[in-house]
């Protein structure tokens, strides 16, 4: 069973810098905090244009101004002042002594790799040593390679298809090896 999926868990915030993590309140807890749940759900159910506009004019806010209040005030390291990392549920963090593990997991984190699933699987491979990092990275590269070729040979895919989607591959394959190099 998902142990997530019914009550509202707290998010791991990280701050590579100072090899912290924060348990911060979610999405929903803090609207209830600041009484903004009801109007946010308000400005969310309008599906007309005219109707989120008379929500945004009778509240004074919008949807996407409560949510980047909501982001500027959780994503902020209470320790430097620093941005932090949202890692997911399922994330523990290494000592702060361990620089090593900081930075696989910084890395992980720049190619997108979160903490984030339902609670039943766990948290995913998480490579525990400097060769495990590079074999993991060298995967992606490979994975993200073989998606490419794939796209490049798509029939069913019109020139300028094939060609974001080979686009959007590379870039990604090419920011994984980048990671790689400074490793």
């Amino acid at each position: 069973m998902c142990r997530y999926g019914f009550s509202n868990y707290k998010q791991t915030w990280s701050c590579f810098a100072c090899r912290k993590s924060f348990k911060k309140t979610n999405f929903i807890d803090y609207l209830s905090q600041t009484n903004q749940l009801e109007t946010y759900r308000r400005l969310a159910r309008s599906r007309k244009e005219s109707e989120k506009l008379q929500a945004q004019e009778r509240y004074g806010t919008t949807e996407a101004a409560i949510e980047a209040e909501y982001y500027q005030k959780i994503s902020i390291c209470p320790d430097c002042g620093g941005p932090m990392a949202n890692m997911g549920m399922d994330f523990k963090s290494p000592k702060m002594s361990d620089t090593r593990a900081w930075k696989i997991i910084a890395g992980m984190h720049k190619i997108g790799a979160i903490f984030q699933t339902c609670g039943c699987e766990g948290i995913g491979f998480v490579p525990a040593s400097r060769s495990e990092y590079i074999a993991y990275l060298q995967d992606k590269i490979d994975a993200f390679s073989a998606r490419m070729r794939q796209a490049q040979e798509d029939a069913e895919l019109n020139a300028y298809q094939r060609s974001e989607q080979v686009s959007y591959w590379e870039a990604k394959r090419s920011w994984v090896a980048k990671v790689l190099e400074a490793v």
